[in-house]
């Protein structure tokens, strides 16, 4: 969003866009503002605007539980930046698997994306998995199919996007030929 989505409105009768209100509101929350932010969460369809919203208020460090509201109903990471992510690493290919879209490194699958478009299934190495699983519950779980398998869920509503990059990339690592890693180890 940029500064000419300020305003809203006719221009006989503009209005300062609710997001803006909100984000400015968010560093200083009144009891009030409770009540729009809720009518916004609930009326407003226009999901580059609650992403705008989210971005912005995690940069400034805005209202907490705001954040956490707007983060269950925006995806911070889509399906195209898992799959544009997965796809830069070498010799990475997607292939389907059961109806799903899945990444594999030498017909190895290192990362499936769910149907409900928000749980990204990734392999995971060594303790890793309980150490995520343990630490952040709401963002990584261990499937039940899974337990004796070494992937785990992760929440892409919930995730940060630099250590879900670490996590694929690690995932991609541990599957990938031994000459690969180290031809692109400094990836």
């Amino acid at each position: 969003m940029n500064i000419h989505d300020f305003s809203k409105g006719k221009p006989s009768r503009p209005y300062v866009n609710p997001a803006w209100q909100l984000l400015f509101k968010s560093l200083g929350t009144r009891k009030e503002d409770e009540h729009d932010f809720k009518v916004y969460l609930d009326r407003v369809n226009d999901e580059q605007s609650k992403k705008w919203l989210l971005e912005s208020m995690i940069e400034v460090n805005g209202n907490k539980s705001w954040i956490e509201a707007l983060r269950r109903v925006v995806p911070m990471i889509t399906i195209d930046k898992v799959r544009q992510y997965a796809l830069s690493l070498p010799e990475s290919k997607e292939v389907e698997h059961w109806g799903k879209p899945s990444f594999r490194i030498n017909n190895k699958i290192f990362a499936i994306i769910q149907e409900d478009g928000i749980t990204l299934t990734i392999k995971t190495i060594g303790e890793d998995r309980m150490i995520f699983t343990t630490m952040d519950s709401k963002t990584y779980r261990i499937p039940d199919s899974f337990t004796n398998l070494n992937y785990m869920h992760v929440n892409l509503n919930h995730v940060d996007p630099e250590e879900l990059k670490g996590l694929i990339l690690k995932a991609w690592r541990s599957l990938a030929p031994k000459r690969l890693v180290k031809q692109y180890g400094d990836l």
